[in-house]
């Protein structure tokens, strides 16, 4: 397989307007995002997203260097994450990024929650934790930080 899977996350979820994608091999991270924005328009919100957001290529940081630097290998998983950030709702958090809400959880990056956490990043849950990078389960047994180490 030489495609690459593309993963959104939060807000970039939301501006995509799917939770992920296919993309022909590229052989670094600037030349998959400019894929990335050609196929959403180079004008378009996701584009306006993807200049806040980091990227983790096989759940590895690519750290402070710049997208040109960072080498994608045939067949990775590239995650785009938007800035997190903390607070509290009792309503849907679709566009949330953190803190703590008895609603749904679905696009959230982070927070405490009861209800699903497929798409979460961080945060502590009685829910489901497949896609968690963080936190702890309900079950009060830390889960391990995904993609959170760096090169």
């Amino acid at each position: 397989m030489n495609d690459v899977l593309v993963r959104y996350w939060a807000a970039a979820k939301s501006a995509a307007g799917l939770p992920e994608e296919t993309f022909a091999h590229e052989p670094d991270l600037a030349a998959l995002l400019d894929a990335v924005r050609a196929r959403h328009g180079e004008d378009g919100r996701l584009a306006e997203v993807l200049a806040r957001c980091s990227y983790l290529v096989d759940e590895v940081s690519p750290g402070r260097r710049a997208p040109a630097e960072v080498a994608v290998p045939e067949g990775a998983v590239v995650d785009v994450l938007p800035p997190f950030a903390g607070g509290s709702s009792a309503g849907d958090n679709e566009h949330s990024a953190g803190g703590s809400s008895a609603g749904d959880k679905e696009h959230s990056a982070g927070g405490s929650s009861a209800g699903d956490k497929e798409h979460s990043a961080a945060g502590s849950s009685a829910g489901d934790k497949e896609h968690s990078a963080g936190g702890s389960s309900g079950a009060g047994i830390p889960t391990r930080p995904v993609g959170f180490r760096s090169t």
